[in-house]
């Protein structure tokens, strides 16, 4: 069973032994990438306002090799690959000048966050909430 642990208002959950060795042995089964890392693919999917983001966390060990991939469909679109050296995209409306949204990837906090900001009427952004995918 997971022991629960509190610090602060962050939930710490460590593995017990039985769960460590049931993850060492999948880790075991996973094949290589072209890298010669073994990665663990895990998808997400979230609505920013009327953009959908979705994707997949290559997650590596060390955690600062891991990656995110994805798609950005609706009133903005647009692909995107992050990892440790390109942390962020930006995308824009067709326009240019209406919306624009923000994607960031912290390996260190273990999360990729999106947001979607809006042009202001004399220039400038108004920023919106920021939507979190953790890992």
């Amino acid at each position: 069973m997971t022991e629960e642990s509190e610090v602060g208002d962050v939930e710490i959950l460590e593995a017990s032994a039985e769960e460590t060795a049931r993850f060492e042995h999948y880790k075991q089964g996973l094949t290589p990438d072209e890298n010669g890392q073994v990665s663990i693919d895990i998808p997400f999917g979230f609505t920013v306002g009327a953009a959908t983001v979705a994707g997949i966390f290559h997650l590596r060990d060390p955690i600062e090799d891991s990656s995110a991939e994805g798609v950005v469909a609706g009133v903005i679109n647009g692909t995107f690959k992050l990892n440790r050296k390109k942390t962020s995209a930006k995308f824009y409306d067709p326009t240019g000048s209406l919306l624009r949204m923000v994607i960031e990837l912290n390996l260190q906090k273990n999360y990729l966050r999106a947001r979607v900001d809006t042009r202001k009427p004399f220039g400038g952004w108004s920023k919106g909430s920021w939507v979190y995918a953790r890992f």
